[in-house]
Formats: structure tokens, sequence, C-alpha cells
């Protein structure tokens, strides 16, 4: 598995799709954060573009998923002999890294401008809760990357799920539903709502994780990539 590794975060590092998403990422948040700056921090400000920004990470998931099944890469791997959950897991991996990279990148930069600009103290503690709910919220489009195994039905899906996600973040109540939700801890944290004991709130980003992981695997498993 470390020689799959190697080999595909030398080409996230090495391929213009990271750093053009990334950019992407980092500029549209940069525009929707000054909306809010004169209301709060930074950082929290910061939080809200979060939900908005996941037609970039689907993006990501295309590249980085779907179209190496339409390329023939990942079949590569297993035809040069290496298993499946080997290739899974670095791939997995390796995007992740990126995904998540860029949305606590981006995250700390704005928490750095209000230190920087205002002073303001950036929360560490909010910024390393939310860690697992970027995980949780990554893994649904690679979830469909993996299931698919294309292009088009993964931005087909994905987009779908975009659109359901902003629908919800728009629907009046949503803050009493939001706990339910990976991408509703950020909204919790921009709106200060976020509970003394988040024990509960991780609990649930681990099973979303669990269940989305699990399915991407056993959609790999019964996948024909000779």
């Amino acid at each position: 598995m470390t020689k799959v590794i190697r080999a595909e975060i030398y080409k996230l590092f090495h391929s213009f799709y990271l750093w053009g998403i990334g950019l992407g990422y980092l500029l549209v948040t940069t525009i929707l954060v000054h909306d809010h700056i004169d209301e709060m921090s930074y950082l929290r400000s910061g939080m809200y573009p979060i939900p908005f920004m996941l037609f970039f990470i689907i993006a990501l998931a295309i590249v980085m998923i779907g179209n190496e099944f339409d390329q023939r890469q990942i079949q590569g791997y297993i035809a040069a002999g290496h298993k499946r959950i080997e290739v899974f897991a670095g791939k997995l991996t390796v995007y992740l890294l990126g995904s998540v990279g860029i949305m606590l990148g981006t995250l700390l930069l704005d928490g750095l401008a209000g230190l920087l600009i205002r002073g303001e103290a950036i929360d560490f503690g909010t910024v390393l809760f939310l860690i697992p709910s970027f995980i949780a919220i990554v893994v649904v489009p690679a979830f469909f990357a993996f299931l698919f195994k294309d292009i088009g039905k993964t931005l087909g899906s994905g987009l779908v799920c975009f659109v359901l996600m902003i629908a919800s973040v728009n629907t009046a109540g949503i803050s009493d539903k939001a706990v339910y939700l990976p991408y509703g801890h950020s909204l919790l944290g921009y709106s200060e709502a976020l509970p003394a004991d988040r024990t509960g709130l991780l609990l649930l980003d681990l099973a979303w994780i669990a269940v989305f992981v699990i399915g991407s695997y056993v959609a790999v498993c019964r996948s024909d990539l000779k």
C-alpha cells in the first residue's frame, strides 16, 4: 500500500488540479468571508462558507477517483498485482489528504488573517473538532466516485447532493437539525452554537465516515476492475 500512496502523493502534488481547485476554493471562500467579518471573527466567518464549497470537493473527487477509473489507472494498479484493499486505501488516503487539506488550510488562513489584522485568538479546539466533520463531508463524493467509476455519474450525483444540502441550509429551523449532519457542524461553529460536550457530534461524524467508507470499499470489491 505504501507504494500506491507514494505514487498517488507524487501525482497529487505534481498535478495542476490540486492547486487549481485549492486556489479556487480559497478565493471564493475569501469573498464569502468578507460578507460577515464586520459582525464576527475571521475564523467564525470562515466556517460559514464550508457547506457552499462542496462543489470544489466534488471536482476533486472527479479528477482524483472518477477520472482514474475512466483512464483505467486504478485497474492498472490491480493488474500490476496490488490488492484491491491496498489500492482503495491508498486512493482514499491521498484524496482525504488533498480535500481535507484544502478545507482545513483555508480555515486556518482565515484564522491567521484575524490574528494578524485584528489580534483575534485562533480557536484551535474548534478547528480540530471540525476535522472529523470535514472527513465526513468529503467521503460522500468519494463514495459516488467509487460507486459509479466515471466522471459523468460522479458529477451528477455530487451535484444532486450539493443542491439538497444548499436547500437544507436555507430551510427554517436547520439549526435544530444541524447536529445530525456533518456540514451542519461548521454552521454550529459559525453561530457559536456548538455544545460544550461534543462527544455526541464526534460519534455522529465517525458513524457517517464509517458508512460511506465501508460502502465505497464494498463498491470496489464488487466491481470488475480487470
